[in-house]
């Protein structure tokens, strides 16, 4: 029998996660959902998170932070404002905030894209922690344009 991952409900795993945070241990998260695209894809990747230590995030940090509906989301800080922060995902133009710091459960240290270690000293997380959140009003023409040319039009085109 091979080794198969066994699948969590989020309610379930969540304050498990949480509670070893909080006792200095560091924890794999695999990725779900599409928001942190291009960086970090599901099904594919995975982060490593570890506790903010009750420091404050900066511009371009990746951190995992519970919604008020008790949602958990890991997205990239895109401001800080007083003692709240706001957020997008890397395949988002949209803005969410403010979030207050004692909502964010753990900073991600370090990913596994495409199985290689990625930390903050690779040029790849260097990019999409400067450059694409530099350039996030223009990501939705951006990805599109990509998605174009990399796998061809959606559009039924003729001609």
């Amino acid at each position: 029998m091979g080794n198969q991952a066994k699948v969590f409900d989020t309610k379930e795993i969540m304050p498990v996660y949480r509670e070893l945070i909080k006792n200095g241990k560091e924890v794999s998260l695999p990725i779900t959902g599409h928001s942190m695209e291009p960086f970090l894809k599901e099904g594919r990747d995975r982060v490593i998170l570890t506790d903010c230590k009750g420091a404050f995030l900066k511009r371009g940090d990746i951190a995992l932070f519970m919604r008020e509906d008790g949602k958990y989301i890991m997205h990239r800080v895109v401001k800080k404002e007083g003692g709240n922060y706001f957020f997008a995902g890397d395949e988002q133009t949209f803005i969410e905030g403010p979030i207050k710091h004692s909502c964010v459960v753990a900073l991600v240290k370090e990913a596994y894209r495409k199985g290689k270690r990625i930390t903050c000293k690779n040029f790849t997380w260097w990019f999409f922690k400067y450059i694409w959140l530099l350039i996030l009003p223009m990501r939705r023409g951006i990805l599109k344009f990509l998605n174009r040319t990399i796998y061809g039009s959606c559009e039924n085109e003729e001609g």
